[in-house]
Order: structure tokens, then sequence, then C-alpha cells
């Protein structure tokens, strides 16, 4: 700014204090106009005047406002004072006629056209904001795939995750009802890796834990975290998980799901009697995903992993490798058994089996020709 009255440089600050006070689920809304304080190179002649404000810091979800929060001053409506006028009367006594001045005074800003005469401006109508029922959020519909990995010390993808991943729930209303409720993991773009040690880690042997870890972090305050360990050979989606790893452990499984989710998100669970956070965590005595180790794990079709009696997460599109990833990329890929059944081979046996009945009767047919063609006529 070059207002010579300041110099080329001007700073203008909010003085100390909370300005904006809301709730961190909801934006904060403001129509009124509020002059707030300053500080900085103007600050002694300054105010910052705002007016039809709605801001939110936090827990933006779709990228549009949460529930608004309105101001103080919006909520309550005053009616200025009426103008109240005084009319001095002062008399000039001398050789000259008595004369009398009358003079208006109001206490409030209203405009003086003539003296004697004053005019109020009219009381604007008090604002008023009407808060409804917060919409519940549109029907979930197909998830799409998102890409995830977790960075090693080489600064290359020690774990890599691909997956669409939907959560089905079962839940009580108010009411006492049950319903049904679906949501998708959102996008990459939505979803993030929380990369804190505790929370996200690639695999190392040397470690007590022996696992390799990956948290996706959703909607605010949602978490996923997939949890990996080597399994032993004869391993399968019913078997015990191993608690450590051993040279005999030749394959990586995912062995545990841990979810947290909001219950009383009603935009989720409309009319919910949810009770706030609450975690799933999956069957420890189960495996999914069993692969190989330096192998990765692909699967197309729908996997079903059942966290509790009304909370189901359905996982699709995966492409999975926890441990053993060379130069950063996905390893020779094994394939899921569900894959392998969809592949067409009943019709194409059929093809080929009636392809091949077909050639058989062609070359009876031109034998039997050829046959009739070498006796040639008979003399009667």
């Amino acid at each position: 700014m070059g207002n010579p009255q300041f110099g080329n440089d001007v700073n203008i600050k909010f003085a100390p204090g909370e300005q904006f006070t809301h709730k961190l689920d909801s934006s904060y809304q403001c129509d009124s106009v509020i002059l707030y304080p300053t500080t900085g190179s103007v600050a002694n002649n300054t105010k910052l005047s705002m007016n039809t404000t709605q801001l939110q810091a936090f827990n933006i979800v779709g990228g549009k406002f949460s529930q608004a929060s309105v101001c103080a001053q919006d909520k309550v409506s005053t009616t200025p004072a009426p103008s109240t006028t005084t009319a001095p009367i002062t008399t000039t006594t001398g050789t000259k006629p008595a004369t009398t001045t009358k003079s208006a005074t109001t206490t409030n800003s209203a405009t003086t056209t003539k003296p004697g005469t004053v005019t109020t401006p009219k009381t604007p109508p008090p604002h008023t904001t009407t808060i409804g029922p917060i919409p519940p959020l549109p029907p979930a519909g197909t998830p799409a795939q998102g890409n995830y990995s977790i960075m090693g010390t080489d600064k290359k993808p020690c774990l890599i995750l691909d997956l669409a991943a939907q959560f089905s729930f079962n839940y009580t209303k108010k009411d006492g009802k049950n319903a049904v409720a679906v949501v998708n993991l959102p996008s990459s773009n939505e979803t993030k890796v929380d990369n804190s040690k505790d929370s996200s880690h690639c695999y190392d042997d040397k470690t007590a834990d022996k696992t390799a870890k990956i948290t996706l972090k959703f909607m605010g305050n949602w978490v996923v975290q997939m949890v990996f360990a080597k399994v032993n050979d004869s391993s399968s989606s019913s078997n015990v998980q191993k608690a450590t790893a051993t040279s005999d452990d030749k394959k990586f499984a995912m062995t545990k799901m841990i979810f947290t989710y909001n219950s009383s998100d009603t935009r989720i669970f409309p009319e919910t009697a949810g009770k706030g956070m609450l975690t799933a965590i999956s069957d420890v005595k189960k495996s999914y995903f069993d692969t190989d180790v330096g192998k990765s794990y692909s699967c197309k079709a729908i996997t079903n992993l059942t966290l509790t009696n009304d909370i189901t997460v359905s996982v699709s599109d995966m492409k999975l490798q926890p441990m053993g990833i060379n130069n950063g990329t996905l390893s020779d890929a094994y394939t899921c058994p569900a894959d392998d059944s969809g592949t067409p081979i009943v019709p194409i046996a059929v093809g080929c089996a009636l392809a091949a009945l077909v050639i058989i009767v062609l070359v009876a047919y031109l034998i039997g020709r050829s046959r009739q063609a070498k006796k040639g006529y008979q003399q009667v």
C-alpha cells in the first residue's frame, strides 16, 4: 500500500484475543457488521469492519460449509432507542426586539434538515437466520479406486495399496427403528495417509512389531487402519495369525483392520441415536489377502470383511504389496480366486467341442463323396 500518510508499508493485524469462535464440526457465520480491534503500524486509528462473513478452518467435508454457528450479534435483535430532541430557548434583551432562537440537538445519528426538525431513520427489520436439519449425503454409489503408499528410508514406496472401499452400517434411530447406511471411502484427494510413526510404517524384520501398517483418514475424524504381517505357508483366511514372523513365514496377509467412525454424524446416519466416536476391529483370528512374499496381491472382485455384526467393509479393485517391494513398483501379481473364477472356461470349452464336431462331420462327408466318385457308373 502506497498511502503517503503511512509510507509504503502498512501492517494491520487482529489484536490479541479470540475471534470467529465456533465448534470444530461447524462453520462460523455472521451477517452483522463487527468492528475488530487491530495491531500494527496504524493500529491506533484503525479497526477492521467485517460483515456477511462465513468461514470454516477445520473438518470440511465435500468442499462445503458445515452447519453454521451463528455469531451472538446475529442472534440478538436490538431496536435503537427513539430519538430525543432538546430545543433550548435563548432570549436576547437589548435595544432590538427580542428574538428567540431554537436549535435541535439529537442523541443519535438522526439527520437534521431544518432548525427544530429532526428526521429519524427507520429501524431495519431484525436479521434472522433459520438453520434447518442437516441434509443427508447423496447415495454412495460405486466407490472410486484410491492410490496410497508409504515411503521407506530410501524415499521409495515400501507399501503400496490401491483399492475401492465401501462401509455398510446397521444402526438404530431415535425412534428405536433399525436403518441402514452406506459410505464410500472418498477418492485419494479427500482421503489422506496418516504418516505418523505409530499410524503408518514399513515392514522391518528387525523390529519387535514385525508388521507393516497404513492408516487412512477421511471425512474429518474417520480413520481406517490396515495391519499386515507375515503368516505361515499353510495360512488361509480362516487360520489364526502367527504372533511373530519366522523363517517359515512365506506369505503376507492383512491380520487386522481397525475402523473408527462418528456414529452421531446425521449426514450419514439420519435421526441416529449414535453415541459419538466408535471403533470396530476385525476378527484377529482371521487373515485376508494372503500372498507369497515377493509378490503383489490383485483382486478386482468384491471382498466382504465383517468387522462387527453391524459393520461390513467391501473392498474391490485392489492391488496390494505391504513388503518385499523392489524399486518402488509392484511385483508380479497373485490373482485372487474370485477373479480366476470369472474366466469363461465353460463357454470356451463348449465352443471348441462344437467346432471339432463340425470338422468331423465335414471330413466324413468329403470321404463319402470321394469313395462314391471312384465307383463310377454301373452298366445296365
